[in-house]
């Protein structure tokens, strides 16, 4: 960088440290990592350099950058494919999932992105292409979720849904979807799930689990 660093101890290394920081080079690279995690796979250049223009500004305020790109970027926001941890969290945080996460590690090495195991210290990748290709895990995951057949991982479909259920299957559905994708299905594809369902003799309780690990595996669940 074509700077001179007089000898001082431990100062010297802290001297460095603050200099790279504080390089513009860093303000770009922190701003792309954190637009491309909130907007898009190739967010645009013009936010990403006022976002930097505001990590200089600040000094490194990681909230003031965020603002900035959360507030200019939003209207700009591409669907972005969910990596498998982003999508296994979903799944739990939606339908309320207790777990002491033992048995999801099998799943997050199937799918790719167990903690702490990328190979290169530039971490897993953040683009939607890298993790379209390994949907099998994806699927496995949601029927044994939904049936229960996690060790010490256990929801409460039900229960979830006590608070809406009129006690009508297809409106247990709706509501089911509504939770998992944020709006109801028509009522056509909805009727034909349930019916598809229920032609293999499943109760309303196994429908509902049916159904509900379909809309995870769904394409409009992989996407946030």
């Amino acid at each position: 960088l074509g700077l001179s660093i007089q000898p001082s101890g431990i100062k010297e290394a802290e001297q460095v440290i603050e200099i790279l920081a504080m390089h513009p080079s860093t303000a770009k690279f922190i701003c792309t990592k954190l637009a491309r995690r909130f907007i898009a796979d190739t967010p645009p250049q013009e936010l990403i350099e006022k976002a930097a223009q505001t990590f200089l500004d600040t000094k490194g305020d990681i909230k003031s950058v965020l603002r900035v790109i959360l507030l200019d970027g939003l209207p700009l926001a591409q669907p972005k494919y969910k990596r498998p941890v982003n999508f296994l969290l979903s799944a739990l945080r939606m339908l309320n999932v207790e777990t002491d996460g033992v048995a999801l590690r099998e799943y997050l090495v199937r799918m790719g992105q167990l903690h702490f195991n990328w190979p290169t210290p530039d971490g897993y990748p953040d683009t939607s292409e890298a993790w379209q290709g390994n949907l099998m895990p994806r699927w496995q995951f949601a029927f044994a979720l939904m049936r229960n057949e996690l060790s010490d991982t256990k929801h409460n479909l039900q229960n979830l849904l006590d608070v809406s259920s009129t006690g009508i299957l297809q409106d247990d559905v709706d509501s089911l979807t509504s939770l998992l994708l944020g709006s109801p299905l028509e009522r056509l594809t909805r009727d034909g799930l349930i019916d598809s369902v229920r032609t293999a003799n499943a109760t309303d309780e196994e429908t509902l689990q049916i159904i509900a690990a379909g809309l995870i595996a769904s394409p409009a669940f992989q996407w946030r």
